[in-house]
């Protein structure tokens, strides 16, 4: 066991390049699968941070020329009729336009009501 050791350490130290390239290479995936495991972990494995997140449903509709989840106008009947939900929350896809200097980009955002 000590005597392959001590060769795999002669071995890296006649070829230091290939050294740091494994080393790099080993922390750039270390890094990357870490960096999922938080994005996973924050989105999908802990609980909603809401007293009661069982309790959370999703309204849509099936109207014929309603975009998917209904008008705002739906939303405030909803609102306005609604006797067994807390509360109503309605959310929008739609484009904004970041400009940085002289460049403009459109990115998908989402507001909330």
């Amino acid at each position: 066991m000590h005597a392959e050791l001590r060769s795999a350490i002669a071995q890296l130290r006649r070829a230091p390049a290939h050294a740091a390239a494994v080393v790099l290479t080993f922390a750039l995936g270390v890094g990357a699968t870490t960096a999922m495991f938080s994005v996973v972990d924050a989105v999908l494995l802990r609980p909603l941070p809401l007293p009661d997140p069982a309790r959370v449903v999703e309204l849509t509709t099936a109207l014929a020329g309603e975009p998917r989840g209904g008008s705002p106008g739906l939303l405030t009947g909803w609102r306005a009729q609604s006797r067994q939900l807390q509360a109503i929350a309605g959310i929008e896809t739609r484009d904004a336009t970041l400009v940085e200097g002289t460049e403009a980009t459109r990115i998908p955002t989402l507001a909330v009501d």
